[in-house]
């Protein structure tokens, strides 16, 4: 399956990332596929999150307070996009060489709305680390699969999906009412018949809990 060719604009919403924002912009800018812009949005930082992402040369737009979650940074910056696709990535998050290059086929679906790819995370060293990565290849080689194979995908995953721009637009962009809302997104996208897809071959590598008490933070939050 063939790509048709799209302009894509990558988004990395980030609130005080200085520890981590520089290697994800490189990445992005590693990809196999050429950007036509990276924005960076600065979600009201206290440290040199604008800093390092203008070192970076990503572009930077901050906000003029908090937003309060990643959702609503997002927001923030979807009406002034001038691309069809836009790549969300959260600033702890590392990109494959190809992941990019791999999701595009998919978009000559005129009913695909977003992509997701498959999720290993960026360290496994600590018990709480091992235990998200055999969490993540039972549940996206089993479920996640079956979901594909279905047609019916669960959720395009916050970490790292490409979506439609258009269509981000029309259903509003991300709900600022839910601290789920790639799931929420990819529900109210695919009951309107729209397709969310998962590419197994398009790797992203985020950072994961560490130590229990995030873990169970973490865990408490997305359920």
């Amino acid at each position: 399956m063939k790509s048709t060719n799209h302009y894509v604009s990558a988004i990395i919403p980030v609130f005080n990332g200085e520890a981590y924002l520089e290697e994800a912009i490189n990445s992005i800018r590693q990809q196999d596929y050429h950007f036509k812009e990276i924005i960076v949005v600065d979600d009201y930082s206290s440290d040199g999150t604008s800093r390092i992402a203008e070192a970076a040369e990503a572009k930077v737009v901050k906000t003029p307070a908090n937003q309060g979650s990643k959702a609503m940074a997002v927001n923030y910056i979807l009406l002034a996009l001038k691309t069809d696709l836009v790549v969300v990535i959260d600033a702890d998050t590392l990109l494959a060489k190809d992941a990019i290059e791999k999701t595009l086929p998919y978009f000559n679906d005129p009913k695909a709305a977003s992509v997701c790819g498959f999720v290993i995370p960026q360290k496994i060293e600590t018990i709480w680390e091992r235990g998200r990565f055999i969490e993540y290849l039972l549940g996206q080689c089993i479920a996640k699969s079956a979901q594909e194979n279905s047609g019916a995908l669960i959720v395009s995953s916050g970490c790292f999906s490409v979506f439609k721009t258009c269509l981000m637009r029309e259903f509003g962009g991300f709900d600022h009412g839910t601290m789920a809302e790639d799931m929420d997104l990819t529900w109210r996208l695919t009951s309107q018949g729209y397709r969310a897809y998962y590419e197994k071959d398009a790797l992203c590598f985020p950072l994961e809990p560490a130590t229990g008490k995030i873990f169970v933070k973490q865990i408490d939050r997305w359920y």
